[in-house]
């Protein structure tokens, strides 16, 4: 930190922390560099270890490639930052994850034309000044910039080119449910299926297979009550039908309090086979 300035570590893996890094160089560019060179002409209570580092930093900060590269990259970071919050967050669905994926594309083909490469070249050119060193005139900048941006959209075609196989992703965004009327969209199934075959099967088993015993519980405390000493000569049909009987009961006095339970039982009565011509209205 210096005169208030905090310059974030760029980390190694999230290409993130290198944008915050970008970020902070380019908005204090001026102050940094006059921090530097401030030092540098006053070295007096700096080590030569510090004053070497300050050197190195002072010429990189001098150098026209090292300015022209920080304006091209901060452009970049800038909407590829607010993708990256984008992409993190948990309330992103799918397809407008996608869509933000493809409006990015679409910006970095945006200026990838003559008019903004000037655009970026004048500036560093009022920032730095012009190539003066070696190593600056040697650069194809217009080559460079062009190179720059056509990499970064074939890494993102690459990243992304299988990216639709994953739009089962929606089926566990709650905010869809309401959008699709308590229907789950077939594509969206069909997708899963191709994509993890074996979730599908874990799904499955999930939907058979009890995760507690308290329904089997349930059935045998039915069975201590309904197969009493006077029923235990019934058949095993009657004896299922009573257990539900007593398990749902919930049902039957619904039915009874609408008045139509007696009606139904002598309907089902009606329907089924028998010898005798049951006439019943």
């Amino acid at each position: 930190m210096a005169n208030n300035i905090e310059i974030p570590s760029p980390g190694e893996t999230r290409w993130y922390y290198r944008a915050r890094t970008i970020d902070v160089i380019f908005k204090n560019y001026q102050h940094l560099h006059g921090i530097l060179k401030k030092v540098n002409d006053n070295p007096f209570g700096w080590d030569d270890d510090s004053i070497s580092l300050i050197v190195g930093l002072l010429g990189h900060l001098d150098r026209f490639s090292f300015y022209f590269l920080l304006c091209l990259f901060y452009r970049i970071f800038e909407q590829s930052s607010i993708l990256y919050a984008i992409l993190q967050g948990r309330e992103t669905d799918f397809n407008y994850g996608m869509r933000k994926v493809e409006n990015f594309k679409s910006f970095l083909g945006s200026i990838r034309n003559d008019v903004e490469f000037d655009m970026n070249y004048q500036k560093a050119v009022d920032e730095a000044g012009s190539p003066v060193t070696r190593i600056d005139l040697n650069v194809n900048y217009k080559q460079l910039y062009f190179q720059i941006l056509d990499t970064i959209v074939g890494m993102l075609n690459e990243r992304f080119k299988d990216i639709q196989s994953f739009g089962f992703l929606d089926l566990v965004n709650p905010k869809l449910f309401r959008n699709w009327g308590g229907k789950v969209p077939s594509d969206k199934i069909d997708l899963l299926k191709e994509s993890l075959p074996e979730v599908v099967k874990l799904l499955k088993m999930n939907g058979v297979f009890s995760l507690t015993s308290a329904s089997v519980e349930r059935s045998f405390s039915c069975l201590k009550r309904v197969k009493t000493y006077l029923r235990a000569t019934m058949t095993q049909d009657h004896l299922s039908s009573l257990c539900r009987i007593s398990i749902h009961k919930d049902i039957l006095k619904s039915k009874k309090d609408a008045h139509t339970l007696h009606e139904q039982v002598l309907v089902k009565f009606a329907e089924k086979p028998r010898r005798l011509a049951f006439l019943y209205k």
